[in-house]
């Protein structure tokens, strides 16, 4: 992911900050958010790419990488 990518998306991400409180299964900035939901919200809205809506769908879907090279934006 480029450096520009990865600010697009930390930019998102932190437009939700103190917004909406944790919601299972929810998936609304005014009426609440699970995890999996603002990870693809994050993903849709600032790199224009999809990710399915559960955790395990995402966890399926990505590659897996070392802890070592985690780098912003990663799952």
């Amino acid at each position: 992911m480029s450096s520009a990518s990865r600010d697009a998306l930390v930019k998102y991400a932190l437009q939700w900050v103190g917004v909406s409180p944790y919601v299972y299964g929810g998936e609304s900035l005014t009426n609440g958010i699970d995890c999996s939901a603002f990870v693809r919200a994050c993903y849709q809205n600032a790199l224009g790419g999809g990710l399915p809506r559960t955790s395990r769908s995402q966890a399926d879907k990505c590659t897996r990488i070392g802890e070592g090279d985690l780098m912003p934006g990663d799952l």
